[in-house]
């Protein structure tokens, strides 16, 4: 019973905390401008933006029929549920790895009110998904020497592989960045140590059938009427396109702006508290044995790293959620291992000194992120869509510039089911025939034309001359403009 306290407080403390900051709906905090395509892709059966993660959509669906509430309150609250499993998992983890109860605690905490984590859990993401089944993945990975055996998965090669692929599949069916993960399968595989090559097909084979098996479910959803389609994957060409990261691929280069993002990383890891990531340091730097542990951290650190500082978008800092769970693991192995090292005669109380060191810097990273990343007020996103939905004329021609606008009234338009007699038409979009043929099944009064002598915007407005024409803003001010 003693054992389960710590496991007990840290469960009832973050559901404590994600529920006073949850968003109460769709929400532009904590870089959530595509919470509203999110929701509405997945309760309409739609597809959302490359790589379509299907394994989200799923489960989205799913929370949104047996949940009571707002529509994106229910998915909201799926991401604080992922958040808290991934918590518990780095716990149970740490535990199997002879971390006292405590000081697993105190690492799992790290990982749960770090800024980066907790505003992903307030608001409808993929990333906490993504945490958990990244945590799946890490726990079946061999440490090294000092681990004497006391994970519990099946003894037997044939069931632990592909179990150890099945997750890792599940994965690649929620977030392309997944493919960072391989080294956890391809480490013990190696020949040469005492494991066959064919060991790794396994493992690598039921995780690809896992991932297209997933990703063939799009081929039904994008063959659907709903609103939300990205790609309209009806062909595998289709399929491969939306797979393949479609016009997101263009904002990877690896010369980027990376210089220019290293003063933003830097403040994002202050955030989460410098004294955690020095312990955490010292941890992977001076820790005897877990080798193989360590040579996959560091693998996993600079592939994370490095495509996150390369990838040109304003949510890049998402991308990094494993660099926080990694971290928090090695500061609870360092909490328990490093006083023994440092200062063998009083291991004991170093080790307290250092877990209230922890302790304290953890608290008051949380007091401060906390203006910063709470959701539950942020009605932004609603009361840009009820000036816009209550304002415009019947039956406008409704064109948005950007994602935060139109992923909203997506929400309010095709979830809620507002202003039915309005038709949205995203510009930035309008280039590709298949939101073309999307506007064409979802506004059949609507005349969407297949060519545009200048551009598919006027093309629009001359095909539809009856039809008000509106233009909305964000900034400086929610305002749309009609004619």
């Amino acid at each position: 019973m003693r054992s389960s306290l710590p496991v007990l407080f840290v469960l009832l403390l973050l559901a404590l905390i994600y529920s006073l900051t949850l968003a109460p709906g769709v929400s532009w905090a904590n870089q959530g401008a595509d919470s509203g395509e999110l929701v509405s892709a997945a309760y309409t059966g739609g597809v959302a933006h490359p790589p379509g993660y299907p394994l989200y959509l799923g489960l989205a669906w799913l929370a949104q029929r047996i949940l009571s509430g707002e529509i994106a309150l229910r998915t909201n609250l799926l991401s604080a549920f992922f958040a808290i499993l991934a918590v518990l998992g780095l716990q149970t983890w740490l535990r199997r790895l002879d971390v006292p109860a405590p000081l697993a605690a105190l690492g799992a905490l790290g990982l749960g009110l770090a800024p980066a984590v907790w505003g992903q859990a307030v608001i409808s993401e993929v990333y906490t998904l993504q945490l958990f089944l990244t945590v799946l993945v890490l726990m079946q990975a061999p440490v090294g020497t000092a681990f004497i055996g006391r994970m519990s998965w099946p003894r037997h090669w044939l069931v632990s592989d592909l179990l150890r692929g099945l997750v890792f599949g599940l994965a690649l069916g929620n977030h392309a960045t997944s493919l960072f993960l391989a080294p956890a399968l391809w480490f013990d595989s190696t020949p040469g140590k005492g494991r066959p090559l064919w060991r790794m097909f396994v493992r690598f084979g039921a995780a690809g059938l896992t991932a297209l098996a997933l990703y063939a479910t799009l081929l039904l959803r994008g063959a659907g009427d709903a609103p939300v389609n990205w790609g309209r994957v009806d062909s595998l060409s289709r399929l491969w396109w939306l797979m393949s990261g479609g016009s997101y691929t263009a904002s990877l280069s690896v010369s980027a702006s990376i210089l220019e993002k290293i003063p933003e990383l830097l403040t994002l890891l202050a955030g989460a508290g410098w004294p955690l990531f020095l312990l955490a340091g010292l941890s992977l730097l001076l820790v005897r044995g877990f080798e193989t542990l360590k040579r996959l951290t560091l693998v996993l650190l600079a592939l994370h790293l490095l495509f996150g500082l390369s990838y040109a978008t304003r949510d890049w800092q998402v991308n990094l959620l494993p660099v926080f769970l990694l971290a928090s693991l090695w500061l609870s192995i360092g909490l328990a291992r490093l006083p023994g090292l440092l200062w063998p005669a009083r291991q004991a109380q170093l080790r307290i000194g250092l877990a209230l060191l922890a302790g304290l810097s953890l608290a008051w990273s949380a007091w401060s992120a906390w203006p910063l990343v709470d959701a539950s007020r942020d009605t932004r996103a609603a009361d840009f869509a009820a000036v816009v939905l209550n304002g415009v004329a019947p039956g406008s021609l409704v064109f948005t510039n950007e994602d935060r606008d139109t992923f909203a009234l997506w929400y309010y338009h095709y979830s809620l089911g507002q202003r039915p007699d309005i038709v949205i038409l995203p510009i930035g979009m309008l280039k590709y025939d298949w939101q073309r043929e999307v506007l064409r099944v979802t506004y059949p009064d609507v005349v969407i034309p297949d060519q545009a002598e200048y551009n598919f915007r006027q093309a629009i407005i001359s095909a539809n001359p009856s039809r008000p024409v509106c233009a909305v803003f964000i900034e400086p001010q929610t305002a749309f403009l009609c004619r």
